[in-house]
């Protein structure tokens, strides 16, 4: 269970109780194609509109001169099209820009845009500007799921601006593929061949092209040069001087062709998971591979990790071939709404989830323990998680906008017969990340060709800072170095343990990249690297060693695994990951409630009677046995006075019974109410 959804629903379970205070699709059809940073996996926390809050700069409009070629005519402000997360001010709007510069008759298309307004009293001049990834990622879908944990700590000296570029998002117009998406959720429990499986992609893509070429889509104008232009007049319409870029992912791109073609008003830019232009599409399925070998690497050389789980190669590609052979079936719960899906796992869908599952540092750590549960046969839940969570990314992507710009400046420049026999040399990939496969959909896209500038390095010496993560399946550490040799002012990081999308991932490169915003000319203090090492690999044995703790907040005494990471004020996990979660709280009403407060928002599930009962000096508890989005969640309550205090352990079916004997009794036995 990620940490973010159970935060997000703890929250939202307090302010209740309390008041107010890229890969290619694969066999099963389930990942969407969009190397995007971190899939969604949260429920909305508790949101509030914030009212538009017009300032001089978007009072400005373009010149209304004549001229013999369309230009942009201003941002005019809106209401939201999302729910603002509750605390910040956001000024909304939409940016008219041209489909076409070229075309004196041009379509205007609107670009949405959201500005979120400093924390500081004295904000620096130079707002940040986040370039999504992708192509073809919505940016302000996502805020009411991810901003205050990615991206609110650069509102503390800045502004920071979010877009939905061209083709995405609330802009309009919008490629999406809905036939698609539908399409992946319709065969989540279906055992289809890779074959099978690119026939049907490539028809429900083709029924998308056909429907948005209807409404009029000129798709050779929906590029990387043309989102660049968008942003260079978004800058002069907003009345910045300058600002700093920041993309993540293919955001790196979109960043480096903004530095190409648009360099005045450009302080700084920030490439968090490099995808340099010269790289080719041949080079996927040897990225790919690269990123397993650091996972099985990685826990081959953690001493208690190859205990653990020993030959953690041989162990996953002999659960390939027995899924191959044998695919299993389980159930999976959407987070964000609650839906249950049966999801089907065969050998070549199991291969494209961890692949998946590594762009998340969040889940490396994850990995070994369930790759090993799962040859066991005892556990296949979070490659079950994986597969809906990536089907889930889709309805966050515009894959025709995706298609769209790969087919124009990517694909065009190998041939299927380099990127078939690019796959080929790793027959262990079961032809997974065969990239040919994008060419029967290239060829009806009619995206055009680029230029061959857009497949050349970018030469720049506007500063830069380029971080990378070692365990990027996607984005290697030396795409970045790639990158940066052509950036004759830019600083190289790579970060051990971390996976795609580092910058919002960890204080060690977050940090920096703070640094690097307040001197661009200095290389940041990188210390913090040193005292970084491997994933924390989860399930690895190890006695629990328990240490006293008072909360005051909701007053008791008790105890809590030493090394456990608080997350909240009462909530706790075992790692960075999230994968192990303790709560020690207390709500001010009677055990009824609590518990019916708990299944409902949480959507607890299972026998709502009580399994045992546990009495200690001071309480007289009631234990049950539930589920929370399908793992185990042992809980506990006890009414004392006006309130109940809770106790409830989310862990896994594999150490289920180890960590109810070692964490769950322990904390009950030791939990004291303050007098």
């Amino acid at each position: 269970m990620p940490v973010r959804l159970l935060m997000l629903m703890i929250v939202a379970l307090l302010i209740a109780a309390c008041g107010p205070s890229s890969a290619k699709p694969t066999a099963t059809l389930a990942p969407t194609p969009a190397a995007e940073a971190d899939p969604p996996t949260a429920v909305p926390a508790a949101t509030a509109t914030a009212q538009p809050a017009p300032t001089e700069a978007l009072a400005a409009t373009a010149t209304t001169e004549p001229t013999s070629e369309p230009v942009a005519q201003g941002l005019r402000t809106d209401d939201c099209p999302f729910d603002v997360p509750s605390g910040y001010q956001v000024t909304c709007g939409y940016l008219s820009v041209p489909e076409d510069r070229a075309k004196s008759n041009s379509p205007m298309i609107e670009l949405a845009v959201a500005i979120f307004k400093s924390t500081s009293d004295t904000p620096k001049p130079d707002p940040i500007i986040y370039l999504e990834g992708g192509p073809g990622g919505n940016a302000l879908q996502g805020i009411p799921l991810s901003f205050e944990d990615r991206f609110a700590p650069f509102l503390a000296d800045r502004d920071f601006i979010m877009i939905d570029q061209r083709g995405t998002g609330y802009s309009k117009p919008l490629l999406a593929c809905d036939e698609y998406t539908k399409l992946v959720y319709d065969t989540l429990d279906q055992n289809i061949s890779l074959d099978e499986s690119n026939r049907l992609v490539t028809e429900a893509l083709l029924a998308c092209h056909t429907r948005l070429a209807a409404q009029g889509i000129d798709f050779t104008a929906y590029n990387s040069v043309a989102s660049a232009a968008d942003l260079n007049d978004l800058r002069e319409a907003l009345g910045y001087d300058q600002w700093n870029l920041y993309g993540i992912s293919y955001g790196t791109r979109l960043a480096l062709t903004t530095m190409r073609e648009h360099p005045e008003g450009i302080r700084s830019v920030i490439l968090d998971s490099t995808v340099p232009l010269q790289s080719s599409e041949t080079e996927t399925p040897a990225s790919v591979e690269r990123g397993f070998a650091q996972l099985f690497k990685g826990c081959s050389d953690d001493p208690a990790c190859n205990t653990a789980f020993p030959n953690l190669r041989d162990t996953f590609y002999a659960l390939v071939d027995q899924l191959d052979q044998k695919p299993v079936t389980g159930e999976a719960t959407n987070p964000l709404t609650g839906d249950k899906y049966t999801v089907l796992l065969n050998g070549e869908s199991l291969i494209s989830v961890v692949f998946q599952g590594m762009y998340s540092t969040d889940v490396i750590p994850q990995l070994p323990k369930a790759i090993a549960a799962a040859a066991a046969g005892s556990d296949y839940s979070l490659f079950l998680r994986l597969a809906l969570s990536s089907a889930i990314q889709n309805e966050y992507v515009s894959v025709g906008m995706y298609y769209t710009v790969r087919c124009n400046e990517e694909v065009p420049f190998d041939t299927p017969e380099a990127l078939e026999a690019a796959e080929d040399a790793f027959p262990q990939q079961r032809g997974v990340f065969d990239m040919s496969s994008y060419t029967p959909v290239c060829n009806a896209w009619e995206a055009g060709k680029a230029p061959a500038t857009e497949n050349q390095p970018v030469t720049s010496d506007i500063p830069t800072i380029v971080l990378a993560g070692q365990y990027d399946p996607i984005t290697s550490p030396a795409d970045g170095q790639i990158a940066a040799k052509t950036l004759s002012r830019s600083f190289f990081f790579e970060f051990p343990g971390l996976g795609h999308g580092v910058s919002i991932d960890d204080d060690c490169p977050r940090g920096i990249t703070e640094a690097f915003l307040d001197d661009p000319t200095s290389k940041p203090d990188d210390s913090c690297i040193a005292s970084m090492s491997g994933p924390e690999f989860v399930g690895t044995g190890g006695v629990v060693t328990l240490e006293p703790i008072e909360q005051k907040e909701y007053g008791y005494t008790g105890v809590l695994p030493k090394g456990w990471i608080e997350l909240n004020s009462g909530i706790y996990a075992r790692s960075k990951s999230g994968d192990i979660v303790l709560f020690q709280l207390a709500l001010p009403e009677n055990e009824a409630n609590t518990l019916n407060r708990l299944v409902t928002v949480l959507k607890l599930e299972g026998d709502q009677n009580p399994t045992g009962q546990r009495q200690t000096k001071d309480l007289n508890w009631n234990l049950y046995s539930l589920t929370l989005q399908g793992q185990p969640a042992d809980l506990a309550l006890a009414q004392s006075g006006d309130r109940t205090f809770v106790i409830m352990l989310v862990s896994d079916v594999i150490e289920r019974q180890a960590l109810y004997d070692s964490v769950f009794l322990p904390a009950i036995d030791a939990l004291v109410p303050l007098k």
